[in-house]
């Protein structure tokens, strides 16, 4: 969790007897999903991934138009939760800003080295 969303939020089964002990904080204008599903994955004694879409949906929202804001909320999502160290939640963070930086000036590369360790992935799994 400490990297960001691991996936998206849209693709999630959460479990009905313990999101009823959350609430969405709605002082994060882009990344209250990201601390609702940090503070269910706390709560969660096991997290299983199924390797098949689960939803589709359009790019394009606003956590992608506004970017430096959502990774602000998360920076601070992860202090306040503890869910990681400051040097490695600052890491994160410039990792993050980086990797959308290179997404925007070369989208075609970003994409293609994205898919092929994506690939690498299933290989080693």
């Amino acid at each position: 969790a400490g990297k960001g969303m691991f996936t998206h939020h849209q693709a999630m089964l959460y479990k009905r007897s313990l999101i009823r002990k959350l609430r969405y904080d709605i002082s994060y204008r882009i990344a209250a999903d990201y601390d609702f599903t940090l503070k269910f994955l706390n709560l969660a004694q096991t997290c299983l991934y199924l390797p098949l879409p689960l939803c589709v949906f359009r790019a394009g929202g606003i956590s992608q138009k506004n970017v430096r804001l959502g990774r602000n909320e998360q920076f601070t999502i992860r202090q306040q939760q503890g869910t990681v160290s400051l040097p490695k939640n600052a890491l994160t963070y410039a990792i993050q800003t980086v990797s959308w930086g290179f997404r925007a000036c070369a989208p075609g590369l970003y994409w293609k080295l994205k898919e092929s360790r994506q690939l690498g992935d299933q290989d080693n799994a």
